[in-house]
């Protein structure tokens, strides 16, 4: 599967910060780039708004991108299966929670 921008996160939950972030963003920039979201665990609630609007894989399809945004800090391998000439790394505040990785 080829795309413009892969988001990788490996697990998007009901409701929280990055779920929100991934939404919002690609809500935004669906018409200007090719989006692919590509997860290992997906809550059904933004599985179902997700696709409607971009692709949403599971992160052992064989991609290729121009781009990789990973979402999580801790993330600190890219999958194999996933070819890309960039990658932005998010970093993800709590407000809530005083702790690092």
């Amino acid at each position: 599967m080829k795309a413009q921008i892969c988001i990788l996160a490996n697990t998007l939950c009901s409701i929280g910060g990055i779920e929100t972030f991934v939404y919002n963003w690609c809500s935004l920039m669906k018409d200007t780039y090719d989006i692919v979201v590509a997860v290992s665990s997906i809550a059904d609630e933004q599985y179902n708004r997700l696709k409607r609007i971009v692709r949403v894989v599971e992160n052992t399809e064989p991609i290729e991108c121009d781009t990789v945004v990973v979402m999580h800090i801790a993330t600190k391998i890219i999958p194999s299966n996933i070819k890309y000439n960039k990658k932005i790394q998010m970093v993800h505040g709590c407000k809530s929670i005083a702790y690092s990785n």
